[in-house]
């Protein structure tokens, strides 16, 4: 019978401290064995590195930028890195937990990456991979850029678990929740718009006229003809038509009957010369004009001119007004058109922070929407409200569903688009 040969705890002691594979800081086996700690090894005893600030981009889509190059290299002002996390509203699971990681935050969003994106090396202690291909984080800072509710897909309810469980401050969501949330219902923006114009005056906030009925049981217009009529909260051209007269409205409200109880707005129909988008990013604010070639009176479809204008100061006020909209809007479009017949101009719609950007402005006007970012993070953190992003410590299980809901691209006229 052999005996084994054990080995000498000392000498096997001595030896982990010094074998590369392991992870263990080494301070506390060298100071057992007489050996002074490094100065380094000092000053990573003392300062823990601080973990990246997490920025959850809900971006998605042929336009969708690139955040990750767009971030790469910042910091804030208390030396922390950034780290992006993007993704479509269709990747995301949202949870509001109560015992979740960070102390000011119940907000746990589970994305299920691509497959080169689940493979990546994960930053220790801020991502977790729970399964081949989901991760979980809890997000500093939150920027949409993505339309949350469209007739193909609804994210609403993505978007009421940022609100549930997000204890960040307003200037850490690009734009705030609760703006968005409002934006998603086009009841809700027309009465907004609405309120503005009685405020401020019909000359200085000109939004066009609107008639609403909440079903068709109400519907009795008595505006002009022609007019449109807008069902629901539609995007890009879907729901709207022109009625001639008053047997096609009441053909058209056989029609809503049928629409699963829909509400819909009347409007005087405008002849457009041309239609005006107005955008504003931060304080940077710029005016286009876009004038169809194909002949449909919704200029948005088809093919058409876009040109860059002056920024007047009737402009200028349109996008002040505009901005203050349910407490405050970092990233706003308004949109207008251009009456062929009296030469007025008149607001037909305001859209949020899914508005597309002009091709020929776009990354620049990118990097304006990384500064809000940031600049957000560190009013927060000097006011002490920041969360640090961390990882919860409890596992997931299941991936997302649903189709991705992509911002179109062109401006819009009276049709009511989100986006240029």
């Amino acid at each position: 019978m052999t005996q084994q040969k054990r080995g000498n705890p000392v000498s096997d002691l001595k030896g982990l401290s010094h074998n590369p594979a392991c992870k263990t800081p080494c301070i506390t086996m060298d100071f057992l064995f007489g050996k002074a700690p490094s100065e380094k090894q000092v000053a990573v005893a003392k300062h823990p590195k601080t973990p990246p600030a997490i920025i959850l981009i809900i971006d998605a889509g042929k336009c969708a930028a690139k955040w990750a190059d767009i971030f790469d290299g910042v910091k804030l002002a208390d030396g922390r890195s950034c780290e992006v996390v993007q993704a479509g509203w269709d990747a995301l699971m949202v949870s509001s937990e109560p015992q979740a990681y960070s102390p000011t935050s119940q907000l746990l969003v589970h994305i299920q990456m691509s497959a080169a994106s689940a493979h990546a090396p994960a930053r220790s202690g801020q991502v977790r991979t729970v399964g081949p291909s989901l991760r979980t984080i809890s997000p500093a800072a939150v920027l949409i850029r993505n339309v949350v509710y469209a007739p193909d897909a609804d994210h609403r309810n993505q978007l009421y678990g940022l609100m549930m469980g997000t204890r960040l401050p307003p200037s850490c969501c690009v734009n705030s929740l609760l703006s968005i949330h409002c934006f998603a219902e086009k009841a809700v923006v027309c009465a907004e718009l609405q309120r503005l114009r009685a405020v401020h005056g019909a000359d200085n906030f000109p939004v066009i006229a609107q008639s609403y009925f909440s079903s068709y049981r109400e519907m009795m217009y008595t505006s002009t003809f022609p007019c449109v009529v807008k069902i629901g909260s539609a995007h890009a051209g879907v729901g709207k038509m022109i009625i001639r007269d008053h047997h096609e409205m009441e053909d058209f409200r056989s029609v809503l009957a049928m629409c699963e109880g829909k509400y819909c707005f009347a409007e005087p129909f405008l002849e457009g010369e041309y239609d005006l988008r107005i955008q504003r990013v931060g304080d940077v604010v710029r005016a286009f004009r876009r004038r169809s070639v194909s002949g449909n009176w919704k200029t948005n479809t088809g093919s058409s001119m876009i040109e860059t204008i002056e920024v007047t100061p009737e402009y200028q006020r349109w996008a002040d007004i505009a901005r203050t909209m349910f407490g405050g809007l970092h990233i706003l479009t308004v949109d207008a058109i251009h009456d062929r017949r009296t030469g007025k101009e008149y607001i037909l719609e305001v859209n949020d922070t899914s508005s597309g950007l002009a091709p020929e402005f776009e990354d620049e006007d990118n990097y304006h929407i990384r500064d809000l970012v940031l600049k957000g993070l560190n009013e927060a953190t000097s006011a002490g409200l920041g969360p640090l992003s961390g990882l919860s410590p409890f596992p997931t299980a299941t991936s997302a569903g649903a189709a991705a809901a992509a911002r179109p691209t062109d401006p819009v006229d009276q049709t009511d688009e989100s986006d240029p």
